[in-house]
């Protein structure tokens, strides 16, 4: 469980700063995009490549209309984005860890610099197994799948696994008001209360109860069909206040039964808001 934990609040924290970057418009991916990078060594890969990785992994329904009150931002962690999720967190823990002084009492050999290499490896092997059912061959830099083969086809993962970020931008909210009127006694000035504008019965704030949300998810195929979520983690509240960050897990894979494995894309459904909220996925990002 603690393992679980750790990997959420390490995701959450790269998804605000993601969350950040796509609010302000001010990320810029470079000349290498997201399928270029993949194909090279994951100990090539700088911190702004491992975002563009992860970037190319991610939607959001902003500029969606429809729903003006819920914005949601969601990512598939597939086998790249926690290779690259991983790669972003070792390289800042790995400078973080070389630019101090020697310690004492390290083994004969060791260095603070490979002590930061086998954490990294050892905890990316232990996710890549939970989370995507592989393992990375470090040695022929491969992905292998629970049966001890290469990966060759997205086929051959057995699950999928979503960070989704839901916003509620219609809270807090404020009613329109009156400009108090100012009155004089003769010795000094009063100030009356301030009225509404308008009778806030009427336009209450928009405040959706997500009491049952784990239930509103779920993924979609090509052929309009769809699986729920084996387990959703994260959520706070019953009512959506705050921003919520969870994760969602969907097992993709049931004996020959591959879920997308005639699709080239693949929806993130979300109901139980004001409209419906759907984010679409090419299946290619399951790199």
């Amino acid at each position: 469980m603690r393992t679980i934990l750790t990997w959420i609040e390490k995701i959450v924290r790269l998804n605000i700063l993601l969350w950040l970057l796509l609010l302000s418009g001010c990320f810029y991916i470079g000349k290498d995009t997201s399928d270029d990078l993949v194909k090279r060594s994951p100990d090539t890969w700088s911190s702004r490549d491992c975002l563009t990785i992860v970037m190319a992994a991610t939607q959001n329904n902003f500029t969606d209309q429809s729903s003006p009150n819920i914005k949601v931002v969601a990512t598939v962690y597939s086998p790249s984005v926690i290779m690259a999720n991983y790669r972003r967190a070792h390289i800042f823990g790995r400078h973080h860890k070389t630019s101090q002084l020697s310690l004492p009492g390290l083994p004969p050999g060791e260095s603070l610099e490979s002590i930061a290499d086998s954490e990294y490896i050892s905890s990316l092997d232990v996710l890549m197994q939970e989370e995507a059912g592989l393992y990375f061959d470090w040695q022929t830099e491969r992905y292998v799948d629970a049966r001890g083969n290469y990966v060759k086809s997205f086929t051959q993962i057995d699950s999928l696994t979503f960070f989704i970020a839901i916003e509620n931008k219609g809270w807090p909210c404020a009613d329109p008001v009156l400009m108090p009127e100012v009155k004089s006694d003769g010795n000094r000035l009063v100030y009356l209360p301030m009225k509404p504008l308008l009778n806030p019965a009427d336009y209450p704030c928009y405040l959706p109860d997500i009491s049952n949300l784990e239930n509103q998810i779920y993924l979609v195929n090509d052929q309009n069909k769809f699986i729920r979520p084996l387990m959703v983690w994260g959520k706070q509240q019953n009512q959506l206040m705050t921003t919520e960050n969870l994760i969602a897990k969907f097992r993709i894979c049931k004996d020959d039964y591959h879920f997308l494995e005639h699709s080239d894309n693949m929806r993130l459904v979300i109901t139980g808001f004001d409209s419906k909220i759907m984010l679409g996925f090419p299946v290619s990002v399951m790199h």
